[in-house]
């Protein structure tokens, strides 16, 4: 988003046109990211969800890197 800023490009959406070099739409963009990535949580919680009740102490999870 900081490069658009600094060359003057409009950012495009559904919603309308953003310019991220005015500090509102700098807000408006940064909220709709962090909406977005709270979205994708909720599914992948409710597949994890689902399928600890079904797997009767055979589930292996495996650790990510560096844990």
């Amino acid at each position: 988003m900081a490069r658009c800023a600094l060359t003057d490009t409009l950012i495009v959406d559904s919603d309308g046109v953003h310019y991220p070099a005015i500090h509102n739409d700098r807000l408006v963009l940064g909220l709709k990211g962090t909406v977005s990535e709270a979205e994708q949580h909720v599914p992948r919680a409710r597949l994890r969800g689902g399928s600890l009740p079904n797997a009767s102490g055979e589930l292996r999870l495996l650790l990510r890197g560096g844990l």
